[in-house]
């Protein structure tokens, strides 16, 4: 529930602030993950984008973000096959030509194994190449992983835990740190992220964020619309008070509008 929001949040936090990214994708397209970050950093819906339900205002805004974006050294891979080979060889190229800080894999579960090898042993291994392929190009490599099926659907009575990693311990061995994406429903706006583990620092803790399913972020205590998400509490009563905040708004001028972005 959301790990491929918070993933793609990671990549334009930092890309805004510099970092060059790869993104592979195995679950969307490269078309639906683009909707997606305009979404965010615009504030304009992604139902609102993928149906051209916009106002002049709207446009232009858009084009403006669709701009700054294109600035940042974002790269979507969205091929369908992608083994472990592929990976090194892709992200190492990356590197080379654009000097890549951050590798995204989303998600581990649907990479291509050999038919020969038993499926835990296969993503342990993809796992401990990860972690090598991070010290090769000097960044970070971020995995998405599904948690088991179990665990997704007891979720309302329980957190999920490191040992709720699906298929193999070696992603909980490898990696340095383990981020746990927690939602009791899919219609909550209420969310956790669990740092399960730490190697580095060792900050692990349960943090809560409330989750805009309109432009799919998550927001910290700190974020300015924290509170206003948060309180929504479901998917339903926040497209009500979208409704209203956008009734509200209408007379500001683009300009009020676009100085007053958070990005």
């Amino acid at each position: 529930m959301g790990k491929t929001s918070c993933a793609m949040q990671i990549c334009l936090n930092a890309a805004q602030n510099g970092a060059s990214c790869i993104f592979f994708s195995l679950e969307m397209t490269k078309e639906q993950l683009a909707r997606r970050a305009l979404s965010t950093v615009s504030g304009i819906t992604d139902y609102e984008i993928r149906n051209k339900e916009l106002d002049d205002n709207q446009t232009i805004l858009l084009i403006k973000t669709a701009g700054q974006l294109a600035e940042s050294m974002i790269v979507i891979d969205d091929s369908s096959y992608l083994s472990a080979y592929d990976l090194q060889v892709r992200s190492r190229q990356m590197k080379h030509k654009y000097k890549t800080d951050i590798v995204v894999v989303d998600y581990l579960q649907l990479m291509q194994f050999s038919q020969t090898q038993n499926l835990a042993r296969a993503v342990g291994d993809v796992a401990k190449m990860c972690k090598n392929l991070a010290k090769d190009i000097r960044g970070a490599v971020i995995l998405t992983s599904q948690v088991r099926r179990t665990t997704a659907e007891q979720s309302e009575k329980r957190r999920p835990t490191l040992s709720d990693l699906k298929e193999s311990g070696d992603i909980e061995a490898s990696a340095d740190i383990v981020i746990l994406v927690h939602r009791k429903d899919k219609e909550s706006t209420h969310g956790e992220l669990i740092v399960a583990k730490d190697r580095n620092h060792g900050g692990t803790g349960n943090y809560d964020v409330a989750f805009d399913h309109f432009q799919t972020r998550f927001l910290t205590k700190s974020h300015e619309d924290f509170q206003w998400v948060w309180d929504a509490e479901t998917k339903e009563n926040l497209r009500e008070k979208r409704k209203e905040y956008v009734a509200i708004d209408m007379n500001e001028s683009l300009n009020e509008v676009i100085d007053n972005m958070d990005y």
